[in-house]
């Protein structure tokens, strides 16, 4: 993936590099082993791991793959209360990890529990008129599923392009460069999930 979007906004780097860390440790990954299985360079990673830099979405991402892990467990800081044999996670809006575009004009919101038997991500997105977000292809064998909520976007994947109206939702692989644009004149809301490889055991299901 590329660095088409900007990192994690308002959460604190350091925390998310000692988080980023830890779960390297864990794995028993140098920063050079760790490189070579996300094609993030070693200096960028010791600048995310020291809270130096604010990485970007993409860059996120292919952590979170090269980990085994979901993004939301490097950001998000919910709470969670137990009672008897249940366990409610419960996020808070303040809470709720926020990344946007490079530009700014797309806002995304990781409503992915930090934890989950599903391979499944899903986000919401808010564009302002006008408003963009990009990025290049993911793990062959990635689905997305776009849901526009308001406003209508267009989207462009492998050549084809794509208006998508409130109430539509869109079926593609992810396996190829994507962008989504908002009407110059209107903002728009829509939910992106992001079912990954293992959703489909290596075959393609409906």
């Amino acid at each position: 993936m590329n660095d088409s979007a900007r990192g994690a906004g308002e959460y604190p780097v350091h925390e998310l590099g000692e988080r980023l860390r830890a779960v390297r440790r864990a794995r028993h990954l140098t920063l050079a082993e760790l490189a070579g299985r996300s094609g993030v360079s070693r200096s960028m990673l010791s600048e995310i791991e020291r809270g130096s830099v604010n990485p970007t979405i993409g860059v996120l991402w292919n952590l979170t793959f090269a980990l085994g892990i979901e993004l939301s467990e490097l950001l998000s800081n919910a709470s969670v209360a137990e009672g008897g044999s249940s366990v409610i996670e419960h996020m808070k809006s303040y809470s709720t990890p926020v990344m946007h575009s490079r530009d700014g004009t797309c806002t995304l919101r990781i409503l992915s529990p930090t934890r989950t038997l599903l391979p499944i991500e899903w986000y919401e997105m808010r564009f302002e008129p006008g408003g963009s977000f990009d990025t290049s292809a993911y793990r062959p064998g990635t689905y997305l599923y776009l849901t526009a909520h308001s406003g209508s976007l267009t989207l462009r994947a492998g050549g084809r392009c794509i208006r998508v109206e409130p109430g539509d939702t869109v079926r593609f692989p992810g396996d190829q460069d994507i962008r989504l644009d908002a009407p110059p004149d209107v903002a728009a809301v829509a939910w992106l999930v992001v079912a990954l490889p293992e959703s489909y055991d290596g075959r393609e299901r409906h």
